[in-house]
């Protein structure tokens, strides 16, 4: 069984950070998944591939990725995962037309560009590394 409660807002914002790194088709041939039909993250202005998102972020969370076959279709999958951290996830269609908005709801004075940041994860421990990139509960 997946254990989709493993992943976090952040393991999401790091594979978006990769996803942006490393273009879209190689994104997708990296994890074996094909280009969005149903739905699609909305985050920053931009769009992306939401079950490979998805299996990329559980990858960060578990050590593991997430494959194609193991998403289900529809607001069961990896739509309802990303619902539950709060991203939106549109029809394309309905993507190709959103309004620019706000990446994040969360009031703070230092974060005036709207761009939430990307956290590193620990490769070992998959918990967020310090600012100096060390990894503190794996020393």
């Amino acid at each position: 069984m997946v254990a989709w409660s493993a992943v976090t807002r952040q393991h999401v914002l790091a594979a978006i950070h990769e996803y942006d790194e490393a273009g879209q088709s190689a994104f997708l041939d990296r994890y074996g998944f094909a280009p969005a039909k149903d739905y699609v993250l909305r985050h920053a202005n931009n769009s992306y591939e939401s079950k490979a998102i998805v299996g990329a972020a559980l990858g960060y969370a578990t050590g593991t990725a997430g494959t194609s076959e193991e998403m289900t279709n529809g607001k069961t999958g990896a739509t309802k995962v990303l619902r539950n951290l709060e991203f939106d996830v549109l029809s394309p269609a309905k993507a190709a037309t959103a309004a620019i908005v706000p990446t994040t709801s969360i009031p703070n004075a230092r974060r005036t560009n709207g761009i939430e940041p990307v956290v590193e994860i620990c490769p070992k421990c998959y918990l967020a590394l310090s600012a100096n990139g060390e990894c503190h509960n794996c020393e």
